[in-house]
C-alpha cells in the first residue's frame, strides 16, 4: 500500500467534495487505529475529520463500515461519529468521519457506556 503522503492534495479535494467541508491541504497528524488502512486527523475550518484510507479495492469495506456506523447512530443508544463521506481518490478509498476527541475513562463514563450498550442491544431495527 502506498504511503498516505502520496496524493494527499487529490485526497483532500475528493474528501472536500464528498463532505462539503474545506480541508487543509495536508492532515495534521496520523491518528491511531484503522486496521490495515491509514488513519488521518484532517483539519477543517469547522472541526477536524477522521479520515481512513485504504486501497481502492477496499472501497466496499469502507462503505460497509459507513453503513454499520449509520445503523449504530440511528439506534440513538450511544455516541457514534457521524459519517461525512466515502469515496475514491488518488487510487485510494476513503471514509471521512466526524472527529471525536477522546479522553481518559472514569468509573462514571464506564457506567454510562454500559447503560448505552444495554440500550443498543435492546434496539430493534426495521427489516
Amino acid at each position: 500500500m502506498a504511503h498516505a503522503g502520496q496524493g494527499l492534495g487529490e485526497i483532500a479535494a475528493a474528501v472536500s467534495v464528498a463532505t462539503g467541508r474545506r480541508l487543509r491541504a495536508e492532515p495534521l497528524r496520523l491518528a491511531a487505529g484503522g486496521g490495515d488502512g491509514e488513519c488521518l486527523r484532517w483539519p477543517c475550518g469547522d472541526g477536524d475529520l477522521f479520515v481512513k484510507l485504504a486501497a481502492a479495492a477496499r472501497l466496499d469495506m469502507l462503505e460497509a463500515e459507513a453503513a454499520g456506523l449509520e445503523a449504530l447512530r440511528n439506534a440513538q443508544a450511544l455516541r457514534v461519529p457521524a459519517v461525512q463521506g466515502v469515496g475514491l481518490a488518488a487510487d485510494r478509498a476513503f471514509l471521512a468521519l466526524e472527529w471525536i476527541d477522546l479522553h481518559a475513562g472514569s468509573t462514571q463514563a464506564e457506567a454510562t457506556l454500559g447503560r448505552q450498550l444495554a440500550r443498543l442491544h435492546g434496539a430493534v431495527t426495521p427489516r
